[in-house]
């Protein structure tokens, strides 16, 4: 079971209606301040409002502890990528909960206990750093023999 959520947004043309200056400035942008006082009192309130809604619902409990649990499972099969002769794979867990991007030999990954090596641990960069690093990707150049991952730096 999986829970999804959709926003829908409507633009709404009103015949012969002139657009005024200050009509067209964007009456959201001081939410661009992603740690700013003013977004986080709104997302606190939004998120209120939100979880009265959704736990109304007699089916939120079941759907939320499924949910969790899935996300929380360790029995997984990890997918991966190869990569200069490697198995790379990122992951998350309970103890890497921004993620590591990690390693491992094709051999043995056909074992009943891979052996990982972890190349990027953002858990630990991100506290090294005092920042919330987000991965994003990474790509595999071969004519440079190198590996190019991509981070973000989120919010706190």
């Amino acid at each position: 079971m999986a829970i999804f959520l959709t926003a829908t947004f409507t633009l709404v043309h009103v015949a012969g209606a002139q657009a005024s200056p200050s009509d067209t400035a964007d009456p959201y942008r001081w939410l661009e301040a992603v740690n700013g006082v003013r977004s986080m009192a709104w997302v606190k309130a939004e998120n209120t409002t939100t979880m009265k809604a959704l736990e109304k619902d007699l089916r939120f409990a079941v759907f939320y502890n499924t949910a969790l649990s899935m996300a929380q499972a360790t029995a997984r099969i990890p997918g991966v990528s190869f990569l200069g002769g490697k198995l790379y794979n990122f992951g998350k867990d309970l103890v890497h909960v921004r993620g590591i991007w990690r390693h491992m030999t094709p051999a043995s990954y056909h074992t009943p206990t891979p052996q990982w090596t972890t190349a990027l641990d953002l858990d630990a960069v991100s506290e090294r750093d005092n920042a919330n690093w987000v991965w994003k990707g990474s790509t595999f150049r071969a004519a440079c023999r190198a590996a190019v991952f991509a981070a973000i730096a989120g919010w706190r």
